[in-house]
């Protein structure tokens, strides 16, 4: 299994995101979690199920002060999970993304908090946002937002601050001043290298400045697409 991850995230900084899928789901296969490469709808809804029954009683500050994973084998999980997450959701393949997303949170309950767990319980605030719950979201988003204040899980920052910005604080806060969570993203994603998040924060950077001049924006904008075109949309 730790090679088939190896395997997964090699062809990820390829750009080869199907060869990352495959590899993957069949390194969780290794661990005993068979799914298609394609989940049914039916799959996704016994693990949101599981979820929402395993976070009964359970508040965000509980949540944040879980125990450490300490679950080799549930490690490795994750991190396959992880790697699936990253590529899945853009790559049009959303029910794996649900899917891994989900099981993902529901080991985190069952185990204790991950070094992915930021971007777990921020990947569940954006299933919530989905469906309607938009106080939920907000409640997840400001969680996985503490769990990235340390420096251990730096790597997932500009993903949990672009998440949060875009679906936490515009629509539970405001949108006017939206864009200084794109900022932040954007700083973090140059520092720790994360090429997706730069194209990103970059591209959503000024969208929300509905008061300013069309003009400047565009300038503004285009300050943005060299930045971008420097990643070759990695």
């Amino acid at each position: 299994a730790e090679i088939r991850l190896m395997q997964s995230v090699l062809y990820r900084y390829l750009g080869q995101l199907d060869q990352v899928i495959n590899y993957g789901v069949l390194g969780l296969r290794l661990l005993g979690i068979r799914l298609p490469f394609k989940p049914g709808f039916h799959l996704i809804i016994r693990e949101l199920a599981l979820v929402k029954g395993r976070l009964l009683g359970k508040n965000t500050e509980q949540l944040l002060y879980a125990p450490p994973l300490q679950n080799d084998r549930v490690k490795l999980m994750i991190r396959i999970m992880s790697e699936l997450n990253s590529v899945t959701y853009n790559g049009g393949n959303v029910n794996l993304f649900l899917f891994s997303t989900l099981k993902s949170l529901s080991l985190n309950l069952q185990y204790g908090n991950s070094q992915e767990a930021a971007s777990i319980y921020s990947g569940y605030g954006v299933l919530l946002a989905v469906m309607g719950d938009l106080k939920g979201s907000y409640q997840f988003h400001k969680l996985a937002l503490k769990l990235v204040e340390t420096e251990d899980r730096a790597k997932y920052r500009a993903g949990v601050l672009f998440a949060y910005g875009f679906l936490g604080y515009a629509w539970s806060e405001s949108f006017q001043d939206v864009d200084q969570w794109f900022k932040k993203a954007m700083e973090d994603a140059l520092r720790y290298g994360d090429h997706y998040q730069v194209v990103l924060a970059g591209t959503f950077m000024y969208a929300f400045k509905a008061n300013r001049d069309l003009t400047e924006l565009t300038q503004k904008a285009m300050e943005q697409v060299s930045l971008i075109k420097q990643t070759n949309n990695q």
